[in-house]
């Protein structure tokens, strides 16, 4: 009865430690992604940030972005001296009133001709898990950093 006991109670700590440490490690794995590309795009980020969708590395000094794309590992560095104004592009679906299906910073270079680049926070057709008005937050606070 004892050894039942303590085996069920081990269980129930995994089920509930296990996610925890997963999210932890899943975690660490992105941040030192993040570092080994800003290495080798030869920046030195001081200002980082995981979103469900992108890692984001500025380098103040250099004034570049670091920008990773979690969903197609696309890795992009934007040099900010070259861009022109930062706009943030929100999206409300007709069929869903009142939700923010879609969040996004719009990166205008000073050259007409070069292609705006986006950078997309919040999508509900990729990303059911997380929530709109956080990514809209960050997405907020990204754009502050950038103007």
């Amino acid at each position: 009865m004892d050894n039942s006991s303590t085996l069920i109670g081990l269980v129930l700590l995994l089920l509930f430690i296990g996610p925890v440490i997963y999210i932890v490690y899943h975690s660490t794995k992105m941040e030192k992604l993040l570092k080994r590309k800003a290495k080798e795009k030869n920046i030195n980020p001081n200002i980082t940030e995981v979103t469900p969708s992108l890692l984001l590395g500025l380098d103040s000094k250099l004034q570049k972005l670091l920008i990773i794309n979690k969903i197609t590992m696309e890795v992009d560095l934007v040099n900010l001296t070259e861009i022109a104004n930062c706009e943030l592009k929100i999206v409300n679906f007709p069929d869903r009133p009142g939700k923010t299906n879609f969040v996004s910073l719009v990166l205008l270079y000073k050259k007409t001709e070069v292609k705006p680049f986006e950078m997309v926070f919040h999508n509900d057709e990729d990303d059911i898990n997380s929530e709109a008005e956080v990514q809209l937050q960050k997405a907020k606070k990204w754009q502050k950093l950038i103007n």
